[in-house]
């Protein structure tokens, strides 16, 4: 874990009147602060002494300042020890060769579907949340390790000995620890689905009660026996629990999961975003950054569309200086249009974010959308299910839209003008998807086409060409909070002549007979995110 002897971090002691002190937050809340130690040292996860003695056992310390973080969350104070071994350099010698995966809130989804496909419905499901306690001081460090996990504190010197939050590696070590534990857990628990957030575990149970009583004691039980500590006021078990902040509902009755993201964590995502958009200095801090695109990546195990905008951010924060070193600052103008896509989806959503998973639907092709733009209008047309297009049967409905100024203006394309082609396309499929795709849609969303690379564009919400990712923004935007993907298939042009008909009705081509009983809509215009905020 730490730098080896031959790449030692060289200690760096602070000298003169003032000698070695901790952070301010430290002396600020001194007497919580040094509880909070004296606990540490009970509990046998710092040794402490004088520095004579400590460096006879453990070789030349390597003092790290620390801070101390105090927050209240339902009415309980909670005090929290920082050691930085980032300024001590102590981090700076650390190879991390590896990152984590951590399952997200669809994970648990799909896990419960999977049992649910097994046939047992939410009557024979319960879910199962712990806590592990002190996570990562379980584990003990090499003696030889512990001189660069040293500072100062309750009038003396210490050492921890075990790993501790401030630790480079600390979470890959944990999690690696976690990973084997949950492995084992699932191999002697067949019965259950498994899923462990850095310390915080998870079990989807089936079976009777008394089976998925059995199977929760059994779990607990084991990870007592492998020396893993539970924070039993934590824990909880029923149909409605809460992990990792989302709330997971099993409706009786039902092959039905529900997930339900609470307001107050969209709010402070809106706020955090907007003091940032505040900055008037045009650069922000890294570390505030990254606060934010750890809520988003939260957010996006939820409402997948969200991810690309984070990801702007995650390579913003990722990004180094020519000496290879962490920029400290990120100029804002790097994620400012990631910024304003988020702001409007929070700004959308300050109610919470929730969505029903049926079982019915996992494999289900729900609502079918047939696509095509000529330079002069664009058309398309939706059956309700996939299997009337399969069959061959008539549309449920259809439009037709000619090519105005207004489009001109919106999309900065030239009516007429086949190099605008592309452009027309992506947009007919934004009218098609915001007309058919609603919150009551089922199953997976189907779009059709004949231009693959517009489509392309479409599905995964991302393209080279700038209005395209407009466009394909501002789809994100209504997709996000249904939180529902697109699949697409790709037709030859001379498959497309449904779409290709209606598009160009308003330049001399007839109606389609096979349209002659679909119900005719008109597609409202009106968009957050594409252009500025324009009604037709």
């Amino acid at each position: 874990m730490g730098p080896s002897e031959s790449d030692e971090v060289k200690p760096k002691f602070l000298t003169g009147s003032h000698g070695f002190n901790n952070y301010a937050s430290y002396t600020t809340n001194q007497s919580l602060a040094d509880g909070a130690m004296r606990r540490e040292v009970a509990a046998g996860y710092a040794e402490t002494g004088d520095i004579e003695t400590l460096q006879r056992k453990y070789g030349q310390l390597v003092l790290s300042k620390i801070a101390c973080i105090v927050s209240s969350k339902d009415g309980v104070q909670k005090v929290r020890l920082i050691h930085d071994l980032r300024r001590s350099a102590v981090n700076a010698k650390i190879i991390l060769r590896e990152r984590l995966v951590l399952p997200r809130l669809c994970d648990v989804v799909q896990a419960t579907l999977d049992l649910m496909e097994a046939g047992f419905d939410s009557d024979h499901l319960e879910f199962m949340v712990a806590d592990f306690r002190d996570a990562f001081k379980m584990l003990k460090t090499f003696p030889t390790e512990r001189r660069f996990l040293a500072g100062k504190a309750l009038d003396s010197y210490f050492v921890f000995c075990t790993v501790l939050f401030g630790v480079g590696t600390g979470p890959l070590v944990w999690c690696r620890v976690a990973a084997a534990i949950m492995r084992v857990s699932q191999a002697a628990l067949s019965n259950t689905r498994i899923a462990c957030f850095v310390d915080d575990p998870i079990l989807v149970l089936r079976g009777t009660r008394d089976s998925r009583m059995s199977l929760a004691l059994q779990a607990l039980l084991l990870w007592c026996a492998m020396g893993t500590g539970i924070s039993w006021k934590k824990a909880s078990f029923g149909r409605s629990v809460q992990w990792i902040g989302g709330q997971f509902s099993l409706d009786r009755g039902r092959f039905a999961i529900r997930i339900s993201l609470p307001p107050k964590r969209i709010e402070s995502f809106l706020e955090e975003i907007r003091a940032i958009q505040s900055c008037k200095r045009g650069m922000v801090c890294r570390d505030r950054l990254r606060s934010l695109a750890g809520l988003g990546s939260w957010i996006g195990g939820l409402a997948p569309q969200v991810k690309p905008f984070v990801r702007q951010i995650w390579g913003a924060v990722s990004a180094r200086t020519k000496s290879g070193s962490m920029c400290k600052l990120v100029y804002r103008k790097q994620i400012d249009s990631a910024l304003h896509w988020l702001h409007l989806f929070a700004l959308g959503n300050r109610g919470g974010l929730s969505k029903t998973f049926l079982l019915e639907e996992r494999f289900t092709d729900g609502v079918v959308v047939q696509c095509d733009a000529s330079v002069w209008g664009g058309g398309a047309a939706c059956w309700s299910c996939a299997s009337d297009f399969y069959r061959n049967l008539p549309p449920q409905c259809y439009f037709s839209i000619q090519w105005t100024v207004f489009h001109e203006t919106l999309l900065h394309a030239t009516i007429g003008d086949p190099a605008h082609q592309a452009t027309f396309e992506a947009y007919v499929y934004l009218l098609a998807i915001t007309s058919w795709v609603t919150p009551e849609t089922k199953g997976r969303v189907i779009v059709i086409g004949d231009a693959l690379g517009v489509m392309h564009g479409i599905v995964q919400l991302s393209s080279r060409a700038f209005i395209v990712n407009e466009i394909a923004k501002e789809l994100a935007l209504h997709l996000a909070p249904l939180c529902i993907s697109l699949a697409g298939i790709h037709i030859w042009g001379e498959e497309n002549a449904l779409a290709d008909a209606l598009s160009r009705l308003f330049s001399g081509k007839e109606l389609p007979i096979e349209v002659s009983s679909a119900t005719r809509i008109v597609p409202a215009e009106s968009w957050t995110c594409l252009g500025t905020k324009q009604v037709r």
